[in-house]
């Protein structure tokens, strides 16, 4: 039996276990694949608590919106908020955070700040000096401490209202003056508010696993050839192409494993210096890019400084992702005659 950790941010959250009916020792290439195979389950893992968290999200929204529509005073501004927020729940734009701020501002006429899980300030509508101190309040240990298992908690003039579920704070939206002694409709909009923040922060969670897990160990798989062809189709959901899509792949030799795995993760920066990244996974001392087939042979530039590649190779270019492990391997050749010719 082969027992391998499966691990995730750090923390090992559970084990692959292998059998086999006569003893055998395994050589390094079965070890890898075992090690690709339980990174792959760990995304899964990951990815299946992320699901969890936005569905119990979206209840919360449902029910949000739900209690809006038996309220009768003040209805035409909550209706008129509830509509605004429903708008800006729009991943693709980076400012939602400060205009959803502004529309609770507008509504209910008050002071706003949206602060994360720490209490750093992430957007303010009011007097900078005031939504500092604002969010001053909700970075204080022991409202924080509070608002993990309550809902609201009224201090210094200001109310602070949980942002994500009970026991799981996401952040908290701060109100000055204090809604405490205001008209049920306040409280109705502001905490609709915060549920939609919290769709929305999750949401951006579950992106950021997507780049940090989920497509690297599928890149990873599929270079290796351990998709089988009718289930490509998943694995070109999680990176975003089709599954006939014109790629390339490259190999970019870094001096040390720390630095691939750093670099892995500068897909962003890739794309604005030419390269058109779709997804990047650390190896050994080497990162695998996969790019679209738009990428020249002679880049723009290279994606970090050019003390940092010790060798690049591209492979030609290919259609769908069942060749990418012929692709992985020309790309492997092209940086090994790259460091073989020093260019």
């Amino acid at each position: 039996m082969i027992c391998t950790p499966i691990i995730q941010r750090g923390n090992v959250i559970g084990v692959l276990n292998t059998y086999r009916q006569e003893r055998h020792e395994p050589d390094q290439a079965e070890l890898s694949l075992l090690g690709v195979a339980a990174r792959m389950a760990g995304v899964a893992i990951e990815t299946v608590r992320i699901a969890e968290s936005q569905r119990a999200a979206a209840k919360d929204l449902r029910t949000m919106s739900e209690q809006l529509q038996i309220q009768n005073a003040h209805l035409s501004k909550v209706s008129w908020v509830q509509g605004r927020l429903i708008e800006e729940l729009s991943p693709s734009n980076p400012t939602v955070i400060a205009r959803i701020a502004q529309i609770v501002a507008d509504g209910l006429e008050c002071s706003i700040a949206v602060c994360n899980a720490t209490g750093r300030l992430l957007a303010g509508v009011g007097p900078p000096e005031e939504t500092e101190r604002m969010a001053s309040v909700a970075a204080r240990a022991a409202v924080l401490t509070r608002l993990r298992y309550e809902l609201m908690v009224h201090l210094h003039g200001c109310t602070c209202i949980r942002i994500g579920q009970v026991g799981s704070l996401l952040g908290a939206l701060v109100l000055k003056p204090s809604i405490d002694a205001a008209p049920k409709f306040a409280t109705v909009i502001a905490t609709h508010a915060a549920a939609v923040l919290a769709a929305l922060l999750l949401s951006e969670r579950a992106d950021r696993a997507l780049d940090d897990y989920a497509r690297p160990a599928v890149l990873l798989g599929v270079c290796h050839g351990l998709y089988l062809r009718s289930v490509l189709s998943d694995a070109a959901a999680v990176l975003g192409v089709s599954t006939d899509a014109r790629v390339r792949v490259a190999q970019v030799d870094l001096g040390s494993e720390e630095a691939a795995n750093k670099r892995a993760r500068q897909v962003l920066q890739m794309r604005s210096v030419g390269w058109p990244a779709l997804a990047a996974v650390a190896e050994g001392c080497s990162i695998i890019v996969l790019l679209d087939a738009s990428y020249a042979a002679n880049p723009p530039s290279r994606p970090w400084d050019a003390d940092a590649a010790i060798a690049i190779g591209v492979s030609a270019v290919v259609c769908g992702l069942g060749e990418l492990p012929l692709a992985r391997n020309q790309a492997r050749v092209a940086a090994s005659l790259s460091r073989s010719l020093g260019t």
